[in-house]
């Protein structure tokens, strides 16, 4: 009887233990496969997680590329359009400098005034035919190189170089061909002088003068007004106001009586 009740304790504890067992072991399993779930959880969330960052990073990558794109394709169109700007300014600007260039190659026009340096041609030779300086003029003293003539005002004889003309004060001279003025001067025997070149080696002086509007350089026509009769200077009193010519070529004097017309002997 006691043997009996000895296996039945033996087999309730045993029994007991196995319940037990098997519900430790049950439990072990959900926990391990709980952790297990969550930590596969974890490993998708995460994974998700890094997927999404990297989409957005290339995403945002893709959007700057296309941004830089842009505005690559803005700064060439730029480049594009200030290059044809600068080409069509080259152009122009040579298309400008080419009209300038055969603007200047035109002649220009032969402006007839006196002061100012124009363009005439100086072309005097021995076949030319003067001028007259003066009108009105008559001979007081004539052109002597070769023997002497007398001078009033100074009451001797000695050569002359050029040809007194007297003419009332106040009278226009006028240039006798093309000149140039080569020089302006004060003497104290001709007064206000002017010394012209005329061309070939010729040059005309006009002495006893006032009123002259002139400059050194300045290119005058023939016949053209440079001045007036001035009152004579002292070597000149007894002849009264008069135009002091004289004609020149390659430096040594002419007889400018052979050049003038009739009306001036």
């Amino acid at each position: 009887m006691r043997t009996r009740r000895n296996k039945y304790r033996v087999g309730v504890i045993t029994a007991a233990l196995a319940v037990l067992i098997a519900g430790g072991v049950i439990t072990w399993n959900q926990s391990g496969h709980t952790t297990e779930e969550e930590t596969r959880t974890e490993w998708e969330d995460s994974t998700a997680v890094e997927n999404q960052s990297e989409n957005d990073e290339n995403e945002m990558t893709a959007a700057l590329s296309e941004e830089f794109t842009v505005e690559d394709k803005s700064s060439e169109a730029d480049t594009i359009q200030e290059t044809s700007a600068g080409a069509d300014g080259e152009i122009a600007i040579q298309e400008e400098s080419g009209e300038e260039e055969e603007t200047k190659a035109e002649p220009e026009e032969v402006v007839e005034t006196v002061g100012e340096t124009v363009s005439f041609p100086l072309d005097f030779n021995e076949g030319t035919v003067l001028m007259l300086p003066a009108e009105g003029t008559e001979v007081l003293i004539p052109y002597s190189m070769e023997s002497t003539v007398y001078f009033p005002t100074l009451d001797l004889y000695r050569c002359n170089p050029g040809v007194v003309l007297g003419a009332a004060e106040g009278t226009p001279v006028r240039t006798v061909a093309n000149s140039e003025v080569l020089l302006i001067e004060q003497d104290a025997r001709t007064g206000t002088t002017v010394t012209m070149d005329m061309g070939n080696g010729y040059q005309a002086v006009y002495g006893q003068l006032k009123d002259v509007n002139l400059a050194v350089g300045d290119q005058i026509e023939a016949g053209t007004q440079i001045g007036t009769i001035a009152q004579p200077t002292k070597y000149y009193v007894k002849e009264g106001s008069n135009l002091y010519f004289q004609l020149k070529k390659d430096g040594k004097t002419l007889d400018p009586m052979i050049y003038l017309p009739p009306e001036t002997e």
